[in-house]
């Protein structure tokens, strides 16, 4: 099946419908529901027209102050197609845990007093995570697609996703160990 359209979305939001409930396929329900899903509309598999680059878009769901769509700028295209190519192209690897940083706030906070230099807690993960890599260089690598295997990499250089306000941008802190 198709992804759903914001086109879609918007219309069903306004029909004032509530959504059925989602069963997983793999547990049996233990009652029918108590209400059949509304009726919905066939989805139109035509391609839609793209917007006017020079126009912003306005859309409100009911009951929301609404948003305003801005149409992607080339330097935002380039962005994101460098980005769907990184996440395509190189190993990924996640990690979740809670960590208590009181000491590295104090530590934060008096290299600033002594110093004047501010710091924050995501340079420390930057140099945590160029540190880690040094340790473990087989975690330093990038596919290469020519002998189909991963390729060590020479140097530790680390992207760091920075919000300004032409959008989304990732410098690259070569030698960040």
């Amino acid at each position: 099946s198709a992804p759903l359209t914001k086109e879609e979305v918007l219309k069903f939001l306004e029909s004032g419908a509530k959504p059925a409930p989602v069963q997983s396929s793999s547990q049996p329900s233990a009652a029918p529901a108590a209400s059949p899903a509304p009726p919905t509309t066939p989805r139109v598999s035509q391609p839609q027209p793209a917007p006017v680059a020079s126009q912003a878009t306005k859309a409100a769901a009911p009951g929301t102050s609404g948003f305003v769509e801005v149409p992607h700028t080339q330097l935002r295209k380039i962005i994101a197609q460098h980005l769907t190519e990184s996440k395509q192209r190189t190993p990924h690897a996640y990690l979740t845990i809670d960590c208590e940083i009181d000491l590295l706030n104090g530590l934060r906070k008096a290299v600033q007093e002594s110093h004047g230099i501010k710091l924050s807690v995501n340079d420390f993960v930057i140099k945590a995570a160029a540190m880690s890599l040094k340790k473990v260089p087989a975690v330093n690598v990038a596919l290469d697609t020519a002998s189909s295997g991963p390729r060590q990499l020479p140097s530790i250089d680390i992207s760091v996703a920075v919000a300004s306000d032409r959008g989304l941008i990732t410098p690259i802190l070569k030698n960040a160990d």
